[in-house]
């Protein structure tokens, strides 16, 4: 059964008063619970959702890397939750949670899946295994450093992407403006003078009326579109594997998100063999969440080949997907022992590839978008003004 988080506050048998956070089914429940440590005046309250602040990626990471510190620093599991409660933020309910089943004898990872949307799978593994085998503050040091630079892959990424879809949108917002409210006040004044108009701007005012004409069921058709392709997205392997596909065939912005899931695949193994995980496991953990379909695929099937004796670059080099430079690392690795530098160096030669095609293509890009974004609102700010000039001469 779902169990839902609450507030609480009441005297204790001193008179004093405290109050707290809990977990618990429902409100009757948790008063029953406050009563028998004996508690009263007990007051409960459902918290609006579950977690009063929206949790961020950056929240788990932090949280991580203050248990670190204090695990660096001797303190034990339960004093180092305690303090973390004070000063957690959006986590605070969390912690209270953990620290609860901590002092129940669960231990941290067990707690720690109870709640799959903040701590991912590879998270709590890893901390299995650091628990296991007595060394949870040097996977936890591994873990932070993962997080942290898949964060900072993740804002690279999007900063590329997103800088041409901004200025598009602007450009396209801009041209719509112009569309419905500027070029319908010159089509009046051209139409007082009946006289002729050049082709570009009687084209102009073809799309003004089509759109003042159809805009909303244009506008139905795109939001409808988006949705259905979401909807597919979400309920079609299909659909995800050519959208997948398709992603990776982009021009110029292919080869960065190539780019960045080959980092993720790299970075990824190397922390998990580096914990202690045998290859195949790894390999299993990592294809079941990898998100990009068409390296899911190229992964599971590495797996199977490993698991049928093959080595890992010669699993690699079935696939298309997997860089020479990549499979020669691996092989290095593999003949060496030591695979997850090897991947870790890869991820850091892919990150340095990533880094440097981001800044040429901010660079490029900029003159490029401001180019198309002056032909665009200007062509259509040409096509309105070329019949004045003639005017000028027919008057």
């Amino acid at each position: 059964m779902k169990k839902h988080g609450f507030s609480w506050s009441g005297l204790n048998p001193s008179g004093q008063k405290t109050k707290g956070l809990a977990y618990e089914l429902n409100a009757d429940l948790l008063k029953l619970a406050l009563a028998k440590q004996g508690l009263q005046h007990i007051k409960v309250k459902r918290q609006f959702s579950f977690f009063s602040k929206k949790i961020r990626s950056k929240d788990i990471t932090y949280f991580a890397r203050q248990l670190l510190i204090m695990q660096k620093a001797g303190l034990p599991l339960l004093k180092a939750l305690q303090t973390l409660s004070v000063t957690s933020g959006p986590l605070e309910m969390i912690i209270a949670v953990i620290k609860k089943d901590i002092e129940r004898g669960k231990t941290l990872s067990d707690s720690l899946r109870k709640f799959p949307k903040q701590f991912d799978r590879l998270f709590c593994n890893l901390i299995e295994v650091g628990e296991a085998a007595g060394i949870l503050d040097q996977v936890l040091q591994n873990l932070v450093e993962y997080r942290e630079k898949s964060q900072g892959l993740k804002s690279a990424l999007f900063k590329a992407l997103s800088y041409p879809i901004i200025v598009l949108l602007v450009a396209l917002g801009i041209s719509i403006g112009l569309l419905l409210f500027i070029v319908p006040q010159f089509q009046t004044l051209f139409t007082e003078f009946n006289a002729p108009l050049p082709l570009l701007t009687q084209t102009v005012i073809h799309v003004s009326n089509a759109l003042k004409q159809n805009g909303l069921w244009i506008m139905a058709g795109i939001v409808g579109a988006g949705a259905a392709g979401m909807l597919l997205k979400k309920q079609s392997e299909t659909f995800k594997q050519i959208w997948d596909k398709a992603l990776l065939s982009l021009p110029v912005f292919g080869k960065l998100i190539q780019k960045a899931l080959l980092i993720k695949i790299s970075r990824t193994l190397s922390l998990m063999l580096n914990a202690g995980m045998p290859l195949s496991q790894a390999l299993r953990l990592l294809t079941k969440h990898f998100e990009n379909r068409a390296y899911k695929f190229a992964m599971t099937k590495c797996f199977h080949s490993i698991k049928n004796g093959q080595a890992f670059h010669q699993a690699l080099s079935h696939s298309n997907y997997f860089p020479i430079l990549l499979i020669q690392m691996v092989q290095v690795g593999e003949e060496s022992g030591t695979l997850d530098s090897m991947l870790s160096k890869a991820a850091d030669i892919y990150q340095e590839e990533l880094d440097y095609a981001v800044s040429i293509l901010k660079e490029l890009l900029e003159p490029v978008l401001m180019t198309v974004l002056g032909i665009i609102v200007g062509g259509l700010v040409i096509a309105m003004y070329l019949p004045v000039f003639n005017l000028g001469g027919i008057m």
